[in-house]
C-alpha cells in the first residue's frame, strides 16, 4: 500500500467515524449549544472563519468545561 493509499484510507474512515467540523451549522444539534459556548469564551477559535475541528476533539473540550463549570460552581457555593 503506498502512502497516498494509506492516507485516503485513513480521510475516509475519519469522515466516517470523526467527521472535521468547519462551520458552527456542521455541529450536530446536541452540541452546538456547548460549541457556541467555547467560542464565545474564545476557548475555540479555528482560523480562517473555519472551526476546523473533529467531532472528538469537540467532545473532549465540552468534557473539559463541563468539569471546570462543576469545580468552579461547587467553589461559588462553599
Amino acid at each position: 500500500m503506498t502512502q497516498e493509499q494509506f492516507d485516503q484510507k485513513l480521510e475516509n474512515w475519519l469522515s466516517k467515524h470523526d467527521p472535521l467540523y468547519q462551520r458552527i451549522e456542521d455541529i450536530p444539534e446536541y452540541l452546538r449549544e456547548e460549541a457556541r459556548s467555547l467560542i464565545k469564551q474564545n476557548a475555540l477559535r479555528g482560523e480562517e472563519g473555519q472551526l476546523n475541528i473533529r467531532r472528538g476533539q469537540l467532545r473532549t473540550m465540552i468534557v473539559a468545561k463541563r468539569y471546570v463549570d462543576a469545580l468552579l460552581c461547587g467553589k461559588n457555593e462553599a
